[in-house]
């Protein structure tokens, strides 16, 4: 490629990554379009494999990370856990030194070179101490450790570290790997018998929640639950990392982490054009995560907190002690209110769902009124 066919004003910033058709990497694309736009600079996406994936003989298109340099590019982000999760970090060191541009890394880090990460620790802590403190649950499984993947191994010491201050053991039965190739099929998935095996054994230890290190094996754990005839959160709650738009509508919705995808990309271009300019830029930037609260641990959505329980998930007999404290308020039926209560706890009944849209109606048409 020719300088000449750069953008004669302004600078032009490169970005590496496997992926943008997914939540987790669309999202901050669009947060690098925009600031983009803002500043008046180039963009170009390099839609790369996973260096040295295990599953491919060859990965022909990293042919265009070669295209990646000084003639067309000012500087660079990649995203390190994604690019490089199957690649040693000296390997990976020598890849990028190949690639004589500045460089911004996100969610890693390389020596020399500022980095962007999302709050993976206090983000898992935060969730994890909300179902510690909030629900008062004492036995919590854990899928997805990783020591290949940055960010997960972050979410795990999150998850430790809720457990130390609530003075909790962790039992290592309940605690699973997910990134091992012999648990993995090509797509990245769990495979369905380690998820229904895995999940019936939880159950049948009597762990009350399941913290998954991403949205995708949380609804994946969702969905096994079900096929064993099982619910969630009554048998067991299921929570998730990442904050993605399908968690809103998985049966029930889930509760995780949104880690601000946006606020990385455009934190991470911001920081490329410093770099291309000369300037100065942080080290580390650290993106404020922020917990989602929804049905799969048992909570009611924000604006619904007065028809909580004291603790642990709603219970049809709570709600409906709570409907019923509520009643002139609300002016609902008792009977009715009875059995949405128990609807509220099946997520594969359509009922709850209707409930929870009647409860925010409701909510919203006495808005003002006092409490009962």
């Amino acid at each position: 490629m020719k300088a000449k066919n750069r953008p004669s004003d302004g600078l032009t910033i490169g970005y590496f990554n496997t992926s943008l058709h997914a939540d987790w990497s669309c999202r901050p694309w669009h947060g690098m379009q925009e600031k983009a736009r803002q500043l008046g600079v180039g963009l170009v996406f390099f839609n790369c494999d996973q260096l040295r994936k295990p599953h491919l003989a060859s990965t022909p298109s990293n042919i265009l990370c070669d295209l990646a340099g000084p003639d067309c590019i000012d500087a660079l982000i990649v995203w390190k856990s994604s690019l490089g999760i199957f690649m040693e970090e000296p390997d990976f060191l020598t890849f990028l030194e190949g690639i004589s541009v500045p460089k911004v890394i996100i969610e890693g880090e390389i020596p020399g070179c500022p980095s962007v990460r999302m709050q993976n620790r206090q983000g898992m802590f935060q969730l994890t101490d909300h179902l510690i403190q909030r629900h008062g649950f004492t036995r919590l499984g854990f899928l997805g450790l990783s020591s290949n993947h940055q960010g997960f191994q972050l979410r795990w010491e999150g998850f430790v570290e809720a457990h130390r201050k609530a003075g909790l053991e962790i039992d290592p039965a309940f605690v699973r790997r997910s990134l091992d190739l012999e648990t993995e099929n090509r797509d990245g998935k769990l495979q369905e018998s380690i998820t229904k095996d895995w999940l019936g054994f939880l159950v049948e230890s009597g762990v009350q929640a399941l913290v998954c290190v991403n949205d995708q094996m949380a609804a994946e754990c969702l969905e096994g639950l079900r096929q064993l005839g099982k619910q969630s959160p009554g048998d067991m709650v299921v929570v998730g990392f990442d904050g993605f738009d399908f968690g809103a509508s998985t049966r029930p919705a889930l509760t995780t982490v949104n880690p601000d995808w946006e606020g990385m990309g455009s934190m991470a271009l911001t920081m490329a054009v410093a770099r291309a300019k000369g300037e100065s830029c942080p080290d580390l930037a650290q993106i404020a995560a922020r917990l989602l609260v929804r049905r799969s641990c048992g909570c009611m959505p924000a604006g619904l907190e007065f028809f909580r329980t004291c603790s642990g998930p709603v219970s049809p007999g709570g709600l409906t002690k709570a409907l019923g404290d509520r009643a002139r308020l609300l002016e609902m039926p008792a009977p009715d209110t009875e059995a949405l209560a128990e609807a509220w706890l099946s997520p594969n009944d359509p009922r709850g769902d209707r409930f929870l849209a009647m409860l925010e109606s409701r909510l919203l048409a006495t808005e003002g009124q006092p409490s009962a």
